[in-house]
């Protein structure tokens, strides 16, 4: 999985982590519908999904109707309903143990090197 455009706006920084929660949403029921399909005894445990966003992950585990989110497209709440079935499982990762910010964002000297310990990166000193 790799960086897309969002096919909707986001108005505020819960909205485009639960945006993005989404699409996550949309490639892990693709993935797991297509291994189903290879293999008949696929594990049929919630895929973990990451999130750094306490809001947009509550957005997703309380299905009550948000007057916020109301105007969030539609497809993005299909989330929702992969949550309920059970497809998946959303665990908050503290912002300063996210790996992947090492590809996203402009980092520290500190933060960088955070970051590759974290993914298993040895820095070699020049």
């Amino acid at each position: 999985m790799g960086s897309k455009k969002q096919h909707c706006v986001a108005l505020s920084s819960t909205e485009e982590e639960y945006i993005a929660l989404s699409e996550c949403a949309k490639e892990i029921v693709y993935l797991r519908r297509f291994l189903n399909e290879l293999y008949d005894s696929v594990d049929k445990t919630p895929t973990v999904v990451f999130s750094d966003s306490q809001a947009a992950q509550k957005l997703v585990e309380n299905p009550i109707f948000h007057s916020r989110t109301k105007h969030i497209d539609i497809r993005c709440h299909s989330i929702r309903e992969v949550y309920e079935r059970g497809e998946i499982k959303i665990n908050y990762i503290p912002t300063d143990k996210t790996a992947a910010d090492i590809l996203i964002k402009t980092l520290t000297f500190q933060k960088h090197d955070n970051c590759c310990k974290l993914i298993g990166v040895n820095v070699i000193d020049a």
